[in-house]
This record gives C-alpha cells, structure tokens and sequence, in this order.
C-alpha cells in the first residue's frame, strides 16, 4: 500500500536537499519531488495538496507534471474542466487548495481564502456586487477556520477583511 505521509515526507526531504539544478532537471523521475508531492496529494495527504496547489499557482510544475496533476483532479468536487480546453494552473490550484482546505489544512485555507479575496476585488471592479460580496464571505468563513487553527496570517487577515466590509457603508450603524 502506498503512504501518503511517507511519500510527502519524502518529497519534501528530498526537495529540501537538492541542488536547485537537479530538480529543475529530471521531472520525467518518479522520485523527483513535484512527482512524489503530487503523488501524496492523490492519496488525499492535506498538505501535499496544499504544496501541489502552491507549485500550480507559481508555475513551478513541468507540462507532465500538470498532466498529472489535471488526470488526478478529473471528477473532484471543486473542479470542472473538459478535455478540450487548455489546462489552468490557478483553477488546479484552487481546485487543490479546496481539497485541502476540506480536510483542515489552515494553509490551504488561507491560500484559499487569498485567492477569493482577489476574485472578490475584481468581482467589485466588474461592478459583480453580488459576486464580490459571495467571494468575501467565503475567504472570510475560511480565513476564520484557518484562525481557530492559530495561523497567525488568516488571524491577521480578518480585521483588514472587516475594513474592506465597513468601507462599503456609510456609517456603523449601516454596516
């Protein structure tokens, strides 16, 4: 039976350890660290999927390895694509980060909640009030979890999140 844990563990062991030039190279390595990540994370591991998410969205994964990553995410809840549009690196991201999210992973609550936080801005500048306003308040309810867990970030984020809120009325009482 494969090992999530030990599998994630090793990857990041293993990424820790190498020469930069040595992961760049050798992707097509089974024991190359994005491919033990995402390995990990296709046995449901909450911070694989959170790391696999992070790679996605700073454009760290080879073509293969986003491949990998689409084919493992097929039918997931949180994510939708079909076969003949072109593979989204941040979609995947949000889609990992969701899974991860769900299983109690403060990080990828956070990235999470990020991520809805900047949808929500453009949601606002689209003029998509209701949009915006649905976005804030899931990155808030996942800002909260992540908060309840001690992740100084989302615990931080909160009150900025209650400034934006209270800017769009015109008195407390409003608000």
């Amino acid at each position: 039976a494969e090992d999530d844990i030990g599998m994630f563990v090793l990857a990041t062991a293993t990424s820790s350890s190498a020469d930069d030039v040595l992961i760049e190279q050798g992707t097509d390595d089974d024991t190359h660290p994005h491919n033990l990540y995402i390995s990990s994370a296709g046995l449901g591991n909450a911070f694989a999927l959170t790391s696999v998410g992070s790679l996605c969205s700073e454009g760290e994964l080879s073509p293969r390895c986003l491949s990998k990553v689409n084919s493992m995410l097929k039918g997931s809840w949180g994510f939708e694509r079909n076969d003949d549009t072109e593979i989204d690196a941040i979609e995947m991201a949000v889609a990992l980060w969701t899974q991860g999210a769900i299983r109690g992973n403060p990080l990828a609550q956070a990235f999470l909640a990020d991520e809805y936080m900047a949808r929500s801005m453009k949601a606002m500048q689209e003029k998509s009030v209701a949009d915006s306003n649905d976005l804030r308040l899931k990155a808030v309810v996942l800002f909260a979890l992540a908060a309840q867990q001690g992740y100084d970030d989302a615990i931080q984020a909160l009150p900025r999140i209650l400034d934006v809120e209270a800017s769009f009325y015109d008195d407390v009482e409003e608000f």
